[in-house]
C-alpha cells in the first residue's frame, strides 16, 4: 500500500494498482489532477490532522479516482516544486515524504504523504489560518475553529496525558489478567515494550477485528520454545490482550483500537552460586543472571510483529516506543548465543528505561529491516550497559548480531 511502502520505491504502477481499488478520498486520502494553487492548504491540514497521501496525477469523479490514469509530464523541478510550497507557503514547515514516480511513456505520478505533526499547528497565509482535515468531500478541509486551535497547540502533552493513560490500563489489566504474582516464588525481572501512536486519538482498529487479524497474521511477539505455549484471547476495554505461558515463563500482549501494542514478559533469574573452590580463592561470582539472548529475542520479535501489524491496519506515521526492564538490581547477563561477548557485571540500578534518542520511530522507516536492527542493536546495547555490562571490543559483533537477528526472522538481505 502507498501508506506504508518505502517511499523511494513506489512505483507508477503501484499508484495505478492503488487506484483500481476504487478508494473514495477521505481525511487521508486526497487526488489531485495536477499541481493547484490550493496545495499548501491540503498538505498542512493532512499535517495538522491525522496525515494521509496525497496523488498528483489523478482526477477525481466526485472523490473517486476517474480513469484513465495516466498521470502528469514528467519534467524536471517536481520534487523541488512541492519542497518550495512547503518551505515558503507552510509555517512551520511539514517536510512531508515525497515521490516522484520514475515515468513510464514520459508520464508520472507525485505522490505526497505526510505524518501526523507534533508541530501542529501549521499555518499557511501569511500565518493568519489553520486548516484541518474534514473527513467530506466537500469541503475537505476548513478552517481549524476555536477549539480545534487548542487542541493543536496542545496536541503533545494532550497525547502524552491520553499514552499515559493507555499505559496505565495496560498495568492494570495486566495486574488482573496476566500479573506474574503467585505464580512462582522463583525471583524474575520483567520486560516491558510498547509502541503507541505519537498521538492515539482516533481509533484505526475495531476492537472486535483485533482477533481475526491475529489469527490471519498467524504471529505473536513471542520467542518459540520447544514446549507447546498455552495461550488465549481476553476481551478488554478498548482492545484485546493476549496471554502465554510456558511454564514459568509468561508473555502478555495487549493491543487496542488506538494502536497500541504492549507486551510484558518476565525473565527467571538463573541462581548462580560460587564454588567451593571460588569461594576459597575470594573469586566474585554473580548472584543471578538472565539471558541476553532472551531480551535480544523479544524485542526482535516485537519489532517484527508491529512491522506487520501497522501494516495490516494500514497506518502510518510515528510511535512512541517505550522499553524498561523492571527488578534488575543486582542482576548480571549471561553471554549471548554460546560467544562470550559481554563482560561480567552486574546492574546497580533497579529498572531499564529506553532513552529518549529512541523513543520515536517512524513506521515507513522501520519497514526497512537495517532500521529496524540497527535500532536493536543501539537498544541491547543500553540495556547491557544498564545490567552492568558491554559489549566486547571487537569489530564484528554488531553484524553478528544483525546476521543472527536476520535468521531468526528467516529473511535474507536484499
Amino acid at each position: 500500500m502507498l501508506y506504508i511502502k518505502n517511499i523511494n520505491e513506489i512505483t507508477y504502477d503501484d499508484v495505478i494498482n492503488f487506484c483500481n481499488q476504487n478508494i473514495r478520498e477521505n481525511e487521508i486520502l486526497e487526488y489531485k489532477s495536477d499541481f493547484t494553487r490550493n496545495l499548501d492548504k491540503v498538505i498542512s491540514s493532512l499535517a495538522n490532522t491525522f496525515g494521509g497521501i496525497i496523488i498528483i496525477g489523478i482526477d477525481d469523479d466526485d472523490g473517486l479516482p476517474r480513469q484513465p490514469f495516466e498521470g502528469i509530464n514528467y519534467v524536471a523541478g517536481l520534487h523541488e516544486r512541492v519542497t518550495q510550497i512547503d518551505i515558503s507557503n507552510i509555517y512551520p514547515p511539514v517536510m512531508p515524504e515525497l515521490q516522484v514516480c520514475p515515468p513510464v511513456n514520459n508520464k508520472t505520478f507525485v505522490v505526497i504523504r505526510i505524518s501526523q505533526s507534533n508541530s501542529a499547528p501549521h499555518y499557511i497565509k501569511h500565518l493568519t489560518k489553520a486548516y484541518v482535515r474534514t473527513g467530506n468531500i466537500t469541503p475537505p478541509e476548513k478552517i481549524a475553529n476555536v477549539n480545534e486551535l487548542e487542541w493543536l497547540r496542545n496536541r503533545r502533552q494532550k497525547a502524552v496525558d491520553f499514552r499515559k493513560l493507555l499505559l496505565k490500563n495496560v498495568e492494570q489489566n495486566f495486574k488482573n489478567i496476566g500479573g506474574l504474582e503467585g505464580m512462582t516464588t522463583i525471583p524474575y525481572s520483567v520486560l516491558t515494550i510498547s509502541s503507541c501512536p505519537l498521538f492515539p486519538s482516533k481509533t484505526l482498529v475495531l476492537p472486535n477485528e483485533i482477533e481475526e487479524i491475529l489469527i490471519h497474521m498467524n504471529v505473536l511477539p513471542i520467542i518459540k520454545y520447544n514446549r507447546i505455549i498455552r495461550y488465549r484471547h481476553l476481551p478488554i476495554q478498548y482492545g484485546l490482550a493476549t496471554v502465554l505461558r510456558n511454564g514459568y515463563v509468561k508473555d502478555y500482549l495487549e493491543i487496542n483500537q488506538f494502536g497500541l501494542v504492549s507486551k510484558k514478559r518476565n525473565f527467571v533469574w538463573e541462581q548462580i552460586r560460587p564454588t567451593q573452590e571460588q569461594v576459597e580463592d575470594g573469586e566474585s561470582v554473580p548472584g543471578n543472571r538472565i539471558s541476553f539472548e532472551e531480551i535480544f529475542l523479544s524485542i526482535l520479535s516485537f519489532f517484527e510483529f508491529i512491522d506487520n501489524f501497522y501494516e495490516t491496519i494500514g497506518y502510518h506515521g510515528y510511535c512512541n516506543l517505550q522499553i524498561s526492564v523492571k527488578n534488575i538490581l543486582n542482576i548480571s547477563l549471561n553471554p549471548y548465543v554460546n560467544i562470550r561477548i559481554l563482560r561480567d557485571g552486574v546492574s546497580i540500578t533497579e529498572e531499564y528505561i529506553l532513552p529518549e534518542e529512541f523513543e520515536i520511530i517512524s513506521i515507513p522507516k522501520f519497514k526497512d529491516l537495517d532500521v529496524r536492527l540497527n535500532c536493536l542493536i543501539g537498544i541491547s546495547k543500553n540495556l547491557a550497559w544498564a545490567l552492568g555490562s558491554e559489549l566486547e571490543p571487537g569489530t564484528n559483533i554488531e553484524e553478528d548480531l544483525k546476521t543472527y537477528a536476520i535468521l531468526q526472522t528467516g529473511r535474507q538481505r536484499p
